[in-house]
């Protein structure tokens, strides 16, 4: 698609500078002596614009990918870890395995209703893992879709009444960029948040069931 999408980004950005530039150009001629010289200065910001927006559009798998990237790379950078969708999966799986290790055979008669807490907890650790790295998938698909043929609208900076599409997608790729931090940070607290409850229900320490008077509470090992 970036090929493509790149031609006609050009195309479009020429004739809107072009036509930005003719208005200007027209204001300034018919502009008054003492208002010529203010609207220089404002002639040669408008060129320094313009001439930023065509650098970000020549070499967009530079800077937009750095843009978005960036982000990422700061998600990873906190959680102490680079992630990936299948990781995050297999980090549930880990963790919900490590949560039904607390059980044992015995649990199952003496302690029926802490059996059962552990086995929803279990399963509710390995929906929420496969429902982040789900996210994931979709996030990453977005930024993709962002960066390669969201380029399109980098065009419309080159004229004043449209330079707001431009900014809007500039922001569209922030947002992008901070749900993908995001999604890291998650993964990377909930790590190591998740891991204490397995040592929480090994020691019985969030429920407590007697069976029967005589019986003294059960530790699980």
């Amino acid at each position: 698609w970036a090929g493509r999408v790149l031609s006609v980004t050009t195309d479009l950005f020429f004739w809107l500078a072009l036509l930005e530039f003719v208005i200007a150009g027209l204001m300034f001629a018919i502009a008054t002596p003492q208002a010529r010289e203010e609207k220089a200065g404002r002639f040669l910001v408008k060129i320094m614009l313009v001439s930023f927006v065509y650098m970000l559009i020549t070499q967009w798998d530079y800077w937009i990918v750095r843009l978005v990237d960036s982000f990422t790379a700061v998600g990873e950078h906190a959680a102490g870890q680079i992630f990936s969708p299948s990781l995050v999966v297999d980090f549930g799986l880990a963790l919900s395995g490590s949560v039904m290790r607390t059980l044992n055979i015995s649990d199952s008669v003496t302690n029926p209703p802490i059996v059962l807490f552990t086995l929803l907890t279990a399963f509710a650790i390995l929906i929420c893992y496969i429902l982040i790295a789900t996210q994931m998938v979709v996030t990453q698909v977005e930024s993709y879709l962002v960066v390669s043929s969201g380029i399109f609208f980098l065009a419309f900076g080159a004229f004043r009444a449209t330079a707001s599409i431009a900014e809007n997608y500039l922001l569209y790729c922030v947002h992008v960029g901070i749900k993908l931090m995001m999604l890291y940070l998650v993964v990377g607290v909930g790590g190591p948040l998740t891991a204490t409850w397995a040592d929480v229900l090994r020691n019985d320490q969030f429920l407590s069931f007697e069976t029967s008077p005589s019986i003294d509470r059960v530790q699980l090992p």
